[in-house]
């Protein structure tokens, strides 16, 4: 499970790397939680867009938002076909901007963070679907999930699991609606040795509500 993350890179770069018509409106955030507010490209008519979803999917189908498990996260191996997530994998698949995410070693007080990059610290994209629940009285609420694959060898020693880290050439693809099931599962891969850095960090992340750069330290 991926359970925090950040997101520091500048707007311009963010327009740059997911062609958005305009740098979007966002601060550096350095510890994404679950239910907070989390920034997601999703095509819409007008091309691609960045906006801010609820980070824990809300289904359709359920009768109220909070009636079910906070689904923080969706594996690759079964988002086509669990009836949470295969309506969003088929017809709602969104990128996730990222520059790092943390997972955590150990039980209870003892826990170590660790926090995982790319070289240079450069975004990434994480593999994700959102979904709109609506309430039988027109209330909205807009909501996303990342998508998980098995760890790479760098976050293996620490955690099983990890996001889903989808390669520039394929933002396009997943983003479409009409880009065959199979042909988008099959985007999601375990993320080859050698690619990400990981460096311990301080217990200050522990807390979800600190979101600075005392996270990194």
């Amino acid at each position: 499970m991926c359970g925090r993350y950040h997101l520091t890179t500048p707007p311009d770069i963010i327009q740059a790397i997911f062609g958005l018509s305009e740098p979007p409106e966002l601060t550096a955030r350095y510890n994404i939680a679950p239910t907070q507010a989390m920034p997601v490209v999703r095509l819409d008519a007008a091309g691609r867009s960045l906006i801010s979803l609820r980070w824990g999917l809300i289904p359709g189908f359920w009768p109220g938002h909070d009636d079910g498990p906070l689904l923080i996260n969706a594996r690759a191996e079964t988002v086509a076909a669990k009836p949470s997530f295969a309506p969003g994998f088929r017809a709602r698949r969104c990128l996730i901007p990222a520059d790092g995410f943390y997972e955590w070693q150990g039980q209870g007080g003892a826990r170590q963070a660790f926090r995982f990059q790319l070289e240079g610290g450069r975004c990434f994209a994480i593999a994700g679907l959102w979904e709109r629940w609506q309430s039988r009285h027109g209330v909205v609420v807009e909501s996303a999930t990342m998508i998980t694959v098995p760890a790479s060898p760098e976050v293996a020693p620490i955690h099983h699991r990890m996001p889903a880290l989808l390669p520039l050439a394929a933002y396009s693809d997943w983003l479409d609606s009409k880009t065959p099931i199979d042909r988008a599962q099959a985007m999601l891969q375990p993320l080859p040795e050698g690619l990400l850095l990981v460096r311990a960090v301080g217990d200050y992340v522990n807390d979800a509500k600190n979101d600075d750069i005392r996270c990194f330290a």
